[in-house]
């Protein structure tokens, strides 16, 4: 029974971590694209 509940915990704990990585991919992908968007609206403003 011990066994099975730490398996849990394991399992749960690399999920949660795993969704954390990529959480933080994807608002590393959100934050270059808002970038660029910035830079396009400084460069028409330029214009």
């Amino acid at each position: 029974m011990l066994i099975i509940l730490t398996l849990i915990v394991f399992v749960g704990l690399g999920t949660i971590i795993h969704h954390l990585i990529n959480l933080r991919d994807q608002n590393n992908i959100i934050i270059e694209i808002l970038n660029e968007m910035h830079d396009d609206a400084i460069n028409e403003k330029e214009d």
